[in-house]
Order: structure tokens, then sequence, then C-alpha cells
């Protein structure tokens, strides 16, 4: 029996310790090993059973554990879940390795909080045990017994057949004769076909790449290693590569294909003006030649455009009908590539034809693909061509065909091989708001990653060329994982990076189109950089003629700078600078992103802060004696003066709304601004203001012409004021009685953003009748029922939250507490990820209430371990306040903070103290 092939390869997981009580598992996991590899079927790792090894016992472990084909989990409930195990566990997870649990009871009966996790229909098998013999027992059978259980439920899925009814011979190695001129010898492109099945579905091909025959495949193959690899075209025999092409094509075309590689090795060499050159060299021969087919002419027309748009994007010039372009446009003939177009629409009918099947799979089922080698055979067979003709712009775009192609192989399976490759390959493509989006459709692509994965991604990034296009790349992927490397991986890239930054910063001329691009990268890891570098990054630009700049940098500034941690010298030059700036632009807008950064200022000398301060009150007045001193100072002279301000705000909106059916979008709303002052001052406003601001918002409510927006805002802003001051209720009896008349929603204003409906304000109205002790639970519960879409659920959570202010304070029934923190259980589980984190606001409340402090205990940790790091960051930021209800928990969060693969998300608990 031992002499089976494709033995399955077991890992088994147990705590490790040298105490008498931990020899039980070395004894149980020893004696599983022995039984299962009776069988002549499995080959099990166990940790302590193997060699020395060069790396780390921690690394070679894991790379067993990810190199496994099933996994057995054996657990004492006594001793709980190992912090070892806990990690294995997550590697099975990640890594989605089937696998066996066992927990046994004996000395303990109570289940771990695994076992509740593993509780679900569709989640992996456990059994609860009475004793290690139990597991020795049982083991081998049990896996034996799910092993031909597998195989016999498992059926067909011939996906191939399904799909591509009218090529049946794609499986097999095709030959590439489609083009007329092609000689007639046989071509393959074994090599080629090997790689890209290796690259998407990790089918190594041993046998193939040790072949010696170095004919045009096996250059081809040699041309990857630069588009994959560090490998540059200095390193690529183009000699040799250009003597194997000559044997394929007849040589009216090699002649100009020659040209044309001749001008994509001048590019990759960074030789633009030579590259262009040679490329008009290569149409001119190719337009003078009447044998040569026009799809041939246009292909290279092609490549030229794109060659002149990136040149002159280098330059910062635009050329929307650049020569190539203007030459296309005069062409009378469709481009047409005889193999290329055929096998690219194959590709992507079979991923449209993918995506409905999954659409109509039931969700809830395991799935996995058959052989999909045929797949990486069609984007093979493109590249080879392209690479046959020498279009760069084909060959270049084999990132973006692979990238859909791996899409919508990850989303069907969410398998963590192709998630991780769907990332790199994204950031080749240069997008960096598709970046975003494939991080933000796959929201644990980052949670789930380690610092190694994090840097493997970021050397990936190195593999796009020339070195402008691989600035962009490794500023993509900095920005992507920046936060998940370790601090020496971070500190090497980001030296670098900085370099090329400062480089940028300091051309007279610079390079516009990467802008976006650094700006997003400072954003994204600024809390790992030193805060006065960004200082200087900033004050550079806002003191250069750089207008294009100054928003985003106003911004950056804005966001990035701690200004309670800079230096004295930081704080004066920013005065300097920014009053020179104000005093030398118009720009309105600008102006207003000054403001905030002075009042955050902290550690300027006296004369620099009278200086400021003097020439606010000069040029602002009115911001000064307002927004300034409140923001700097808490005065509450200028609370009042703002809040009075906003009511005028809100007044006269009421009266020019929907006169002669005009309506006006504002960029301000002065119902939150009163809002979040109130909650911001130190002391109780004047019940008088307070009852101008109420009689305001019930004019705005009442007010027929004025739309759903509008009367959204003035109702939150009313529940916020009768919890704010209870007495207001009593002050405003005939305000109130005003609204209990309000009976007929539905004729009115829409909105002018779509996002709120009158089922909003219904909701609204309800809440408002409960602060006033008009009971209706169960309109409220109908009400919330009807609110299924992103914006409606958001705004809901919102305006609970704003019904809970002053919790502590305030007697709510338990019927309604009830309610909302059910809905707060439904939303916790939601998708998107904008609902969870106002969810998570709502669930710190309702924390309060120690009644729900168990199930929401337990969604914290859940959150913990596998929610997105912006969720997280919400949880660790109240840690003092969970303390305060649940030492357990809060003692649980912060561990598990400290350990938590987000720079961030460790920084936050790290300076808790």
């Amino acid at each position: 029996m031992d002499n089976y092939r494709n033995k399955l390869k077991v890992f088994i997981s147990s705590k490790i310790g040298n105490t008498e009580n931990d020899q039980k598992y070395m004894l149980a996991r020893t004696a599983a090993k022995k039984a299962l590899e009776m069988t002549g079927l499995f080959t099990v790792y166990m940790f302590e059973s193997t060699g020395p090894s060069t790396g780390s016992a921690i690394d070679d472990y894991q790379e067993e554990l990810k190199a496994s084909d099933v996994c057995i989990v054996l657990i004492d409930n006594e001793d709980n879940v190992p912090d070892g195990v806990a990690a294995e566990i997550k590697t099975i997870n990640k890594f989605r390795i089937p696998t066996l649990y066992y927990f046994c009871k004996e000395r303990k009966s109570e289940p771990t909080q695994l076992q509740g996790t593993l509780q679900d229909p569709i989640g992996p098998k456990f059994m609860v045990i009475s004793s290690f013999n139990e597991f020795i027992e049982n083991c081998t059978l049990n896996l034996v017994d799910d092993v031909l259980s597998t195989y016999k439920g498992k059926r067909p899925v011939n996906i191939q057949n399904d799909i591509l009814e009218d090529d049946t011979n794609l499986n097999v190695q095709t030959k590439l004769v489609s083009s007329s001129f092609y000689k007639k010898e046989s071509l393959s492109n074994t090599y080629c076909r090997d790689f890209f099945n290796d690259l998407i579905f990790s089918e190594k091909n041993e046998a193939g790449i040790n072949k010696v025959d170095k004919n045009f495949d096996y250059y081809c193959y040699k041309f990857l290693l630069i588009l994959f690899s560090k490998d540059d075209i200095e390193s690529f025999n183009m000699n040799l590569f250009l003597e194997s092409l000559q044997k394929i094509l007849p040589i009216n075309y090699y002649r100009i294909v020659k040209i044309r590689w001749s001008s994509n090795q001048k590019y990759y060499l960074e030789q633009y003006e030579e590259s262009m050159n040679l490329l008009r060299q290569a149409l001119e021969m190719a337009k003078k030649d009447e044998t040569i087919e026009e799809w041939f002419i246009q292909d290279i027309l092609i490549d030229l455009r794109n060659r002149e748009n990136e040149i002159a994007e280098l330059k910062n010039e635009y050329h929307p009908n650049n020569y190539g372009q203007k030459s296309l446009n005069e062409r009378e003939d469709k481009l047409y590539y005889p193999i290329v177009d055929r096998n690219e629409k194959e590709l992507l009918e079979w991923i449209e034809k993918d995506r409905q099947k999954k659409d109509l799979r039931n969700g809830s089922g395991k799935f996995s693909y058959g052989d999909l080698s045929y797949l990486g055979n069609l984007l093979a067979d493109n590249y080879y061509e392209m690479m046959m003709f020498g279009s760069l712009t084909h060959i270049s775009r084999i990132y973006m065909v692979i990238q859909k192609l791996v899409y919508q192989l990850t989303k069907t399976t969410n398998y963590w091989p192709s998630i991780m490759l769907l990332l790199k390959i994204t950031i080749l493509t240069l997008d960096h708001k598709k970046v975003k989006r494939i991080v933000k459709s796959f929201e644990n692509i980052l949670e789930q990653m380690d610092n190694k994965e994090a840097k493997n991604i970021y050397e990936f990034s190195n593999y796009l060329k020339p070195s402008h296009q691989q600035f962009k790349a490794n500023l993509i992927a900095m920005n992507t994982v920046g936060l998940y490397l370790d601090d020496s991986d971070f500190t090497l890239y980001w030296n670098s990076l900085r370099k090329q930054i400062d480089n940028w910063l300091d051309e007279d001329n610079s390079t516009i189109f990467v802008q976006p691009v650094i700006f997003d990268c400072l954003k994204g890891v600024y809390k790992r950089l030193n805060n006065h570098y960004i200082v200087e990054f900033c004050l550079k630009i806002l003191s250069s003629t750089s207008r294009r700049y100054y928003r985003e940098t106003l911004i950056l500034a804005g966001q990035a700078i701690d200004y309670k941690s800079i230096s004295s010298n930081d704080s004066n030059e920013i005065i300097d600078v920014l009053i020179e700036f104000s005093n030398n632009t118009q720009d309105s807008d600008l102006i207003q992103k000054i403001k905030p950064i002075l009042v955050q200022l902290k550690n300027q000398d006296q004369k620099h802060n009278l200086d400021m301060e003097e020439y606010i009150k000069n040029n602002w007045g009115t911001y000064y004696n307002g927004e300034y001193l409140f923001d700097k100072n808490k005065d509450e002279h200028a609370r009042s003066m703002i809040i009075m301000d906003r009511v005028e705000e809100i007044k006269k909106r009421n009266k020019i709304q929907g006169v002669n059916g005009s309506y006006s979008m504002f960029a301000t709303n002065p119902y939150f601004e009163i809002e979040s002052i109130l909650v911001q001052g130190e002391k109780d406003i004047d019940i008088f203001l307070l009852s101008d601001v109420y009689k305001s918002a019930v004019e705005t409510i009442i007010n027929p012409q004025l739309l759903i927006e509008d009367k959204f805002s003035a109702y939150r802003l009313i529940i916020f004021l009768m919890r704010y001051d209870s007495n207001l209720i009593d002050e405003m009896q005939n305000e109130i009685e005003k609204i209990k008349e309000i009976e007929d929603f539905g004729s009115l204003k829409n909105s002018m953003i779509g996002s709120i409906d009158s089922s909003m304000l219904v909701l609204c109205h309800l809440l408002v009748l409960e602060c006033v002790g008009v009971r209706n639970s169960i309109e409220i519960a109908n009400t919330i029922s009807v609110l299924n879409n992103t914006n409606q659920q958001i705004q809901t959570c919102q305006i609970i939250q704003v019904f809970f202010y002053s919790y502590r304070n305030i007697r709510i029934r338990t019927d309604l507490e009830n309610l909302f923190f059910q809905n707060s259980l439904m939303w916790a589980n939601s998708k998107n990820r904008d609902i969870r984190w106002h969810n998570i606001h709502l669930m710190l409340k309702l924390l309060e209430k120690k009644k729900f402090k168990k199930i929401i205990g337990q969604y914290f940790r859940k959150t913990m371990s596998s929610d997105n790091a912006i969720i997280k960051s919400q949880i660790v930021h109240r840690l003092d306040d969970i303390k305060k209800v649940d030492k357990r928990l809060e003692v649980d969060i912060e561990k598990a903070a400290m350990k938590d693969s987000n720079f961030i998300i460790r920084l936050i608990a790290e300076n808790r103290y």
C-alpha cells in the first residue's frame, strides 16, 4: 500500500508543550499519524517529527500547513485554543483547507468559543469526544469515510464542453495556423502555456520547464520573466529571439517586426525618442509593402498612438489627436486580429457565462472547477501571437486580461491564492481606483494578510517596467499594503520611494500623471511617516508655483499632520507659509481649507501665535469670532454666535426654498452643524437659544415646500435637542402639537439626492413622538422593516444613535431597546462595510445596557479577528468605555489589537496609556 501515488497530505494540529499534561497531545498525534499512514492513503506532517530547517520553525510548519490537503485539529476544552493552534486555524480558514475538528470534553464539558463558531450548516465537520483514546480510535475511520463520501458525492463539472461547444479541442495542444502567412512548420507554445497555467492555476509542469529546445516558444517564455519577475530587458537575448522569430515569419513581415522589437527594446531602456523613431520607420515600411495585411498596419498604429500618448504624458503634454490616432481614424477597414480577437472573445464569453452560472447557483453550496488549463492556454496563445508581431500594446495588455479572468475565478471560489494574485495583477494595471474597488469588494483581503504576503505584493509591483510605470505601481502597492508590512520592510521600501517622490517634488516641471497616486500613497501610510516629512512636503509645494497641486496639498496637510506633536519650528513655518499663501490667492476654496489647519496648530511661539490670530481677525473676522475661538478655546460666546448664525441660515432657507418652483443644493448642513457644536461644547446652552433652534427646525418640518432631506435633517435635530435638554419638551408644547398633526408623508417633495424617502421621515416622526411619551413600538418596527437599501439603513443607524443620546440619563422602554438591538444584529452581518461601520457605533451605545454585553462581546471578538481595519479601529478607540462595562472583553480586544496585522490598529492600542 505504500506504493500508492498521489497520497493525501494530512496536517495534525494541537497544543504542543513540555508539561506532563501536554504529553497526551504528542501521544495522540503520534498514534494517529501511525494509524493514518498504515492505510497507505496519507502522509502525515507533525511538527515534532520533522528534521532541522534553515528557516524558522514557524515558517516551516506554516508552509507545510498551506501545502496540506486536509487538516485534523485536536482541542481539549479545558486547555481552550492555544495561540499556536489559533494561528494555524487562521491559515486553515484563509486557504480553505478541509478540516476535521475534535473537541475533548473529558475535563471540561462546556464547549469552547471556537466550537460555537463551527456550528453552522455549511461549516466544517467536528466531533465531541470523551477522551483522547476516542480520538485515536476514530480519526482514521472518520477521515477515510470523509474522503470516500466526498468522492462519491462529486459531480463532474465539464465547463469546457458547456461553454465552448464550437471548439472541442481547446484542451489539446493546438497549432497556430489561422494566419495564412505563417511558415508551414507546426508551432507550439508549451513553455508559455505552462507559465500562464502555473501563474493562474498553480499547475506546475516541471517536465516542460526542463526542456532544452530553445525555440521561439522558449524565448517568449524568457520575455515573460521580464513582465512577471525582476528580469530586465538587458537580460533578454534579443538576437537569439529574433533568430527564432525569423524561422517562423515570412521575410516581408520579419523585416518590419524586427524593427518593432528594436523599438520595444529602446522603450524598455527608456530611450523613448529612439523608440518612437524606430516605430515610425516600421510603419512606413509596412505601408509601402502591398503584401502586408491591413490589420498589421493598424496594429503598428495602435502602438504608435499609445507610445505618443505616454511620452506626451511624461512631458505634461496632451495630444488628443496625435499622428497615430489621426492615421487610425483615416483607415477605412475595421481592425480585426485573426487569432487574438477569437481567443479573447472565447475567454470573455466563458467569464460572462460563468458569472451568470454563479448568480444562479445556490450560494450555500460548495463549488470547485475542473481542469481550466485551456483558459490559460488561450491567454498564452494570445501572448505568443503578439510576441510574434511585436505588438507591445497587446503584450502589456496581458495584465488586464489576466485580471478579468482571475477576478471571476476569485468571486466564485474566494480562494486565497487567487485573491492574492488578483491584487498583484490589478496593481500592475496601474488603475489605482480599481485596486481600491478590489480591496473593498474582497473586504477581508487585507485583514487576512500577513506581513510576508504584504511584502510579496509590494515586490510584485517591482516587476512593471519601465521605471516611471514601476514608480506608479510601487506607490499603489505601498498605499494598499503599507500598513501591513513589518517595520524593516516598510523602512526599506519607503526610503526608496521617498527618494523618487523627492526627485519628483524637486523637478521644475514634475509629471502630473503621477501626482494623484503620490498623494493617495501619503494619505494611506502617513501614520507610519515622520510628521516633519509631511510638513516639509506640503510646505514645499505651497511655496512653489505648482498651482495644480495646491488643493490636494492642503487636504493632505489637514488630514495627515499631527499638529499636537510637531515641533515649534514646524508650527512657525506653517504659519509663515500659509499667511503668505493666503495673501497671494483669491481662491475661496483654498482659503476654506487653510482655516482648520491654523486652528489645529498648538506649538508655535508667542510671536507667531499673535501674528496668526491678528491675521485671522483682520482678514476673516466673522470666522475668528465664531469658529476659530470656539474650536481653539471652546469659547461659549463664540459657540452661541455660531448657533445663531446657523439658525438664521435655516430660517433663510425655509423662506427661499421652493419659491416659484426653484430649489438649491447647499454644500453645508446647518442642522448637523448645530448638533455637532452642541456636542462639542462644555456647558449647557441657553434655553432661549435652544428654543429658537427648535422652532426653526419645526418650521422646516411643517413647510410643504421644503425637500425631504431638509425635513429629515430637521427631524434629527429635534430628536437630538429633546435628548440634549429634556426641558424643551415642556417649553415646546405648541411646536410638538404641530408635529403631531402631520399625517401625510406621501405628498412631500422628493429628495434631490435620492437617498432619503418618505419612509425615513415616518421613522423620524415616530421617534419624535416617542421622545414626548407617545408609544408606537409596532409602527416603528414595521417602518424599519421596509428600510432595506444601504443609504436607508445607514441613516436609520444614525437616527437611532441620536435617539440614544444621553442614554444613561433617559429611560427608554425595554421593547424599543430590544427592537433596536435586533436590527443592530441584522446590520452587523451586512456585506456593506459602511453599514457595519455605523452599526459598530450603535452597538457601542447598546453595550452600555449590560443585558446585551454577552452577545455584543461575541460580535466584537469576531470583528477583531476577521473584519476590516476601519471597523476594528472604532472598537479599539473605545476600549476605555468598553472596560467600564466588561473588563474581560476589554482585555481580549486589546490583546487582539496588539497582534493585529494592521499597523494603525496596533498603534491605537499602544497609545492608550
